[in-house]
């Protein structure tokens, strides 16, 4: 309605009149939900935090003098007068969750509260569209900011951010909390759901190169070519850009270990790029080329390594031996473990 609406707008411009140093909520303390939190404390914001670990929780809370929660409903209870809340969760159900599961956010928003919730997780736009639709009745402002980055341009403030949903001044008081961990923000309008289209567009376009240069280094080292000599050769000339540099290493030197992104989220994302491409009326055969590497993979139970070993299957194909690789990645997954 236009009085919900208005009374989450009034919300977001008093939170933007006094962004800076104000109390934020963060829930998702992942390695790319931790890295945002650090930056955010880093600028000066008191932080609420939870995350469905309670360990998880409290290291973070700790490392960071923050506000330790036991639920997204508690966070918001927690905030006081303050009204944004971040999220950074792994799929779409988990997103669900946080807003209207049990002990959720809406379990403590007050109608007509205002509050303003930042959606940074990839999920699918209908999700988004459908989730914006069910806050605005709540009371609730939803804003989609989907990240690119992995957990290493989180920390260094690297991570890029298209943004929709909510109003110029909704989306002017989330831009400045993700500014803390992004040199530039990108706003795509109100629609809910573009944020999340610009994501898997972009996140398709890496899986696509991923797979080709898993192809052409299969090519050269087939004919009996150092690999990482002919990427190293075309990532510095007319392939000298992030993903061509960043993948590139990985694959040719077949270099998979876990921390960036884990294969099993790369399939859901690959996944959700064919749902909304059917759902939208978009043939995208390459996408469905994709799906089938992903899942292969991930059924040979690679799901926890870097998204990036996709590749070994192509080596595999072409008669090439990685075991080594293989059992080099898979071990730093157990080391990974059991650091935790």
């Amino acid at each position: 309605s236009l009085a919900v609406r208005a009374g989450a707008t009034g919300a977001a411009a008093r939170f933007l009149s006094s962004a800076n140093g104000k109390k934020v909520g963060f829930i998702g303390l992942g390695k790319m939900g931790a890295g945002m939190v650090q930056n955010l404390a880093d600028a000066g914001h008191k932080l609420v935090v939870y995350d469905a670990n309670p360990a998880t929780t409290a290291a973070v809370a700790h490392s960071v003098g923050a506000e330790p929660a036991s639920s997204p409903a508690d966070v918001v209870r927690k905030l006081g007068s303050s009204a944004a809340v971040i999220s950074m969760v792994p799929n779409d159900k988990a997103l669900w969750a946080v807003v209207k599961g049990e002990d959720g956010i809406f379990e403590a928003t007050a109608k007509g509260s205002g509050l303003l919730h930042i959606s940074c997780s990839t999920v699918s736009p209908f999700t988004s569209r459908a989730l914006s639709d069910e806050c605005e009745a709540a009371g609730v402002v939803h804003v989609s900011a989907p990240a690119f980055a992995r957990p290493d341009g989180i920390a260094k403030r690297q991570a890029y951010f298209p943004i929709s949903g909510g109003d110029t001044v909704a989306r002017s008081a989330s831009i400045e909390l993700i500014g803390t961990t992004s040199p530039e923000t990108f706003d795509f309008g109100d629609d809910p759901g573009a944020a999340n289209v610009v994501k898997l567009s972009g996140n398709y376009l890496i899986a696509s190169s991923i797979q080709s240069i898993a192809e052409a280094m299969a090519l050269a080292e087939k004919n009996g070519l150092d690999r990482v000599q002919v990427m190293n050769m075309l990532s510095s000339t007319i392939f000298d850009c992030l993903i061509y540099k960043g993948y590139g290493q990985r694959v040719s030197e077949r270099d998979h270990k876990p921390g960036g992104f884990a294969l099993e989220l790369g399939l859901k994302d690959v996944a959700l790029v064919k749902d909304t491409a059917a759902r939208s009326g978009v043939p995208m055969p390459v996408a469905s080329v994709l799906h089938d590497r992903w899942l292969a993979a991930y059924a040979k139970g690679r799901g926890e390594v870097d998204w990036s070993a996709v590749a070994l299957s192509t080596s595999e194909d072409s008669g090439v031996d990685v075991s080594a690789a293989l059992a080099k990645a898979m071990r730093a997954v157990e080391e990974e473990k059991a650091a935790r």
